[in-house]
């Protein structure tokens, strides 16, 4: 970087021996050791580079800019930071000349974002922002400290263009240090990122970088004449590299927003793959007891089999239609219907009891908002599947299945109880393992597994059960109407 430095000096200084160059003033090297410290230039500095360091703090908190930090593949994208970042320099060095004029100090191009916007965007972000910075302060000394209005005036656009000295122009202005110290400024700043890699984003190491930019920028204006003393080159320095550690500190918070947010992702579609997994498990094994039992019937009473498979296939559709969660009415429909299949088997051994908001003729009709809210699909059928089958089914004489539907607070409390065979707490503890793991079997395992992993562990299955004496299995899960689904 700095025998780059000497070479742009060196070229400005070999130029200056033709006419169209002016000369600069005599270079004394002892003036690049000059140091010391005026409050005034310190204010200063701190004035100019606190602006775009708000700006961009301002415009990190814009949602879509937010995004583009976080992740810059698309060139899009990348065309979206460097216009937003263009803004913040338009801004920042008209408020620079604004200072100047009311502090009496000189004029200085701040290369603040222009740092940054080649950390963040690399080449194509950080030559555009240099070159905006070249042709904003060229227009500007051109419009101010030259009579190129009054001759515009006088001779006419077309004229003043024809007979401007083109070639005196381009050099005093491009390779001159005092407008092109933000080009240079990105030509460092992108070899220094490519160099550093991520690291270039650690708020110590882009911060000494600044730090170091700014100090070369500095001593390269005072070696070609452009400023007069190099005695606060060290403060603005100091300003500037403080300046981009904050920057950077943000920038990093934002990627670790970002990575968090893939991460979370990751797991929400992890978690919607093993819910799905765990829904087409329970789904054949709900069908598949249920052609079991038409099996029975069939040679008893081949119209009533009939029968049996125009329900099934009724809930055979309705299951294809529904999504990941269902109105507790649509639930308990099919837990009708399952009754209806596991009555035609059982007979007077199978008897129901609907309780709790629900009515005893017909549940699925209960005029109640809790049969509005939505629960997983299929998530109480295999909890009274369970009960018919293990619980009353094993007794001779039979037992009672009861369901119920009330509320506690704000969530809802869905309860299926037997008064069959019952299960000691070595079975209890086997079908809802304290880790909310699942293990290698379905049904209740199944349905907690899916209200945990949708609900948290707060939720799920809660089993009382006594051998002899029947089993009660209580559901929980929050109450959330078709709006509130997400």
């Amino acid at each position: 970087m700095l025998l780059t430095y000497a070479g742009v000096f060196l070229a400005y200084r070999y130029l200056s021996r033709y006419s169209f160059i002016e000369f600069p003033i005599p270079f004394d090297p002892r003036g690049l050791l000059a140091f010391g410290t005026d409050p005034e230039q310190i204010g200063f500095f701190l004035q100019i580079t606190i602006v775009p360091l708000l700006l961009f703090f301002l415009l990190s908190y814009v949602p879509y800019f937010r995004e583009l930090l976080q992740d810059q593949t698309s060139p899009h994208g990348t065309l979206r930071v460097f216009l937003g970042l263009a803004a913040v320099q338009l801004v920042s060095q008209t408020y620079e000349i604004y200072v100047s004029r009311t502090t009496g100090q000189p004029f200085f191009i701040g290369t603040f974002v222009i740092f940054l916007g080649s950390l963040i965007g690399g080449w194509r972000i950080g030559l555009l922002l240099g070159g905006i910075s070249l042709a904003y302060q060229g227009i500007f000394e051109l419009a101010t400290m030259s009579p190129m209005i009054s001759d515009i005036r006088t001779m006419g656009i077309v004229k003043y263009v024809g007979g401007l000295y083109w070639t005196r122009y381009v050099f005093s202005h491009a390779v001159n240090p005092h407008f092109s110290g933000g080009v240079w400024t990105a030509v460092f700043a992108c070899l220094a990122a490519d160099w550093l890699g991520l690291r270039r984003f650690s708020p110590l190491a882009a911060s000494v970088l600044g730090a170091v930019l700014v100090y070369a920028v500095g001593d390269l204006r005072y070696a070609a004449g452009i400023m007069g003393i190099a005695y606060n080159v060290p403060a603005q320095a100091l300003v500037t590299g403080f300046a981009v550690a904050l920057a950077m500190l943000m920038l990093r918070t934002l990627q670790v927003e970002a990575e968090r947010r893939k991460a979370a992702e990751s797991d929400l579609a992890r978690t919607q793959a093993e819910l799905r997994t765990l829904r087409a498990q329970i789904n054949p094994h709900f069908f598949f007891n249920a052609l079991n039992t038409i099996r029975y019937m069939i040679r008893e009473d081949p119209q009533n089999a009939r029968d049996l498979l125009i329900d099934l296939s009724g809930i055979f559709q309705r299951t294809l239609r529904s999504g990941d969660f269902v109105p507790l009415r649509d639930e308990l429909e099919y837990v009708e219907s399952y009754f209806s299949l596991e009555k035609a088997r059982l007979g007077d051994r199978l008897r129901i009891d609907w309780g709790g908001v629900l009515y005893s003729d017909c549940p699925a009709e209960t005029d109640s908002p809790l049969l509005d809210c939505l629960v997983p699909t299929l998530a109480l059928q295999p909890i009274v599947e369970n009960a018919v089958i293990h619980g009353v089914g094993r007794k001779k004489e039979g037992g009672t299945v009861s369901v119920s539907v009330d509320r506690r607070d704000d969530d809802l409390i869905l309860v299926v109880a037997d008064d069959g065979t019952g299960m000691d707490a070595g079975r209890r503890a086997d079908l809802l393992p304290s880790d909310g793991s699942r293990g290698g079997g379905i049904g209740l395992k199944n349905v907690n597994a899916r209200l945990r992993m949708l609900y948290g562990p707060e939720y799920g299955l809660a089993i009382d059960s006594e051998p002899g004496k029947g089993t009660r299995v209580t559901l929980r899960v929050p109450m959330r109407t078709a709006g509130e689904k997400k």
